[in-house]
C-alpha cells in the first residue's frame, strides 16, 4: 500500500523529533561525564609537584572546546525545531507539536542545563588557572611570564563563558541603557 503525502509528512515529522530528543538525551549523557572526568584527572594532575603539574594550564582550553561544542549542539537542535515548526505550519496543524512539546516538556527554568554547565566551567576553569599560576609562582618563574600566563587564563575562560551565553536578551538590556542614555543626554543640551 503506497505512502501519501501525508503519511510521509508525518513520518518527516517524527524522524526530526526523534532526532531532537535524541541529540538532547546524548548531549546531556555525554557532556557531564566527559567533564567530571577531565576535572578529575587535571585535579589530581594539578596536586603533582614538578613541571608534569604544568598541564593543569590545558584544562581550560579542554573545557572551552567543550563549550564550543555544547553551543553548537545547541544551534543545531534551535534549527532542528525551526525546521519541525515550519514543516508543522506547512501542513496546516498551527504548530501543534510544538505546543506539545512545550506542554508536556516543560522544565522550571530556561536553560538550566546550560546554566549549570557554564558556572562549572567556569569556576572549575579558575581553579584550574589558579592552580597553574600557583605552580609558576613555587618554581620562581619570572613575573611578567606569570601575567601573561594569566592573561591567556582568563581568554580561554571567557570563551568558554562566551560558548555558553544566550547574548540576545544582554544585547537588548544594554542597547535599551545606551538608548536611554542617549535621549537624557539630548534633553538637557
Amino acid at each position: 500500500m503506497p505512502l501519501s503525502s501525508e503519511d510521509i509528512e508525518r513520518i518527516d515529522r517524527e524522524f526530526i523529533r526523534n532526532q531532537e530528543l535524541a541529540r538532547m538525551n546524548e548531549r546531556t549523557q555525554q557532556i557531564w561525564p566527559i567533564f567530571l572526568s577531565m576535572s578529575t584527572v587535571f585535579g589530581f594532575i594539578g596536586l603533582q609537584n614538578g613541571e608534569g603539574a604544568y598541564l593543569v594550564g590545558l584544562f581550560p582550553v579542554l573545557v572551552s572546546c567543550l563549550a564550543q561544542h555544547v553551543n553548537d549542539s545547541e544551534l543545531t537542535l534551535k534549527k532542528n525545531r525551526k525546521y519541525l515548526y515550519q514543516q508543522e505550519l506547512d501542513a496546516g496543524s498551527h504548530g501543534g507539536a510544538e505546543r506539545y512539546f512545550q506542554e508536556h516538556h516543560d522544565s522550571s527554568t530556561k536553560g538550566g542545563n546550560k546554566k549549570a554547565l557554564r558556572r562549572a566551567f567556569v569556576f572549575s576553569s579558575l581553579l584550574a588557572a589558579y592552580l597553574f599560576i600557583l605552580h609558576l609562582w613555587q618554581d620562581h618563574v619570572s613575573f611578567p611570564f606569570i601575567l601573561i600566563a594569566i592573561c591567556i587564563e582568563l581568554v580561554v575562560i571567557w570563551q568558554s563563558f562566551y560558548w555558553l551565553t544566550y547574548w540576545k536578551p544582554l544585547l537588548i538590556w544594554y542597547r535599551q541603557k545606551i538608548e536611554k542614555f542617549f535621549k537624557r543626554a539630548v534633553r538637557s543640551q
